[in-house]
């Protein structure tokens, strides 16, 4: 484990919550989408 790799895990981390969260948002849109047609 280098220390780059070290100062980066907590951004990718962020990072990787915040598009989790757009994915979890767009898969609960598409699936009332689809519930509602």
């Amino acid at each position: 484990m280098s220390v780059e790799s070290f100062f980066l895990s907590p951004l990718d981390l962020l990072a990787g919550q915040k598009v989790y969260k757009i994915y979890q948002l767009r898969m609960s849109y598409s699936c009332s989408k689809s519930l509602h047609e």
